[in-house]
């Protein structure tokens, strides 16, 4: 049985979560899990857009929701993997209307998930490893401001849970988490 095509469809059920395979997407976790936010990752969807012959699929690398908020997170090494530019070395405003078009428009199909977008606020933040110069001039680009997507380096991250591990009555088993401690306990 074939499905029929139409323009931006989107897979209209519940997805089961993947194991986190990548340490980045795990950093980022464990993170928003330490500022007090529930998450999950990888949930993958199809999305069929208009003039394709075939479904793609997409997935939200990291979802994190709190009493307040849901914040949508694209994980990526290096920054530039995001956000393109053309032959000029402008700014492509294609790109940044299409970040974060796909995620949305599953949890607003899903109607187990709609409630995630409703009456709450929303964050999209790009994390990423590699990209501090792009970061930088992004933060003074008037079109990514628009946007309203958030930058959150890896280095930050770190910091702030080194910061974290600091607190005499933290106790866990999450591996990233047990690896800061590790390295913290090396060199104090």
């Amino acid at each position: 049985m074939s499905e029929k095509k139409s323009e931006d469809v989107v897979q209209k059920i519940p997805s089961v979560d993947s194991d986190n395979t990548e340490p980045f997407e795990g950093l980022v976790e464990t993170y928003f899990q330490s500022k007090g936010y529930i998450t999950a990752s990888n949930k993958w969807f199809w999305y069929w857009e208009e003039g394709k012959q075939q479904r793609g699929y997409k997935d939200i690398d990291v979802l994190a929701i709190n009493s307040k908020e849901t914040v949508l997170i694209d994980v990526t090494g290096e920054l530039t993997d995001k956000i393109g530019f053309d032959k000029k070395r402008n700014l492509k405003s294609d790109n940044i209307n299409r970040l974060f078009y796909k995620e949305i428009k599953f949890l607003e199909s899903v109607p187990q998930y709609s409630w995630l977008l409703e009456k709450r606020k929303i964050r999209k933040i790009i994390a990423y490893v590699y990209g501090k110069p792009l970061s930088e001039r992004l933060t003074k680009n008037e079109e990514f401001l628009k946007s309203g997507i958030e930058l959150l380096s890896s280095d930050k991250m770190i910091e702030d849970l080194k910061e974290y591990n600091q607190k005499k009555s933290l106790k866990t088993n999450n591996s990233i988490m047990k690896m800061i401690q590790l390295f913290i306990k090396k060199r104090s």
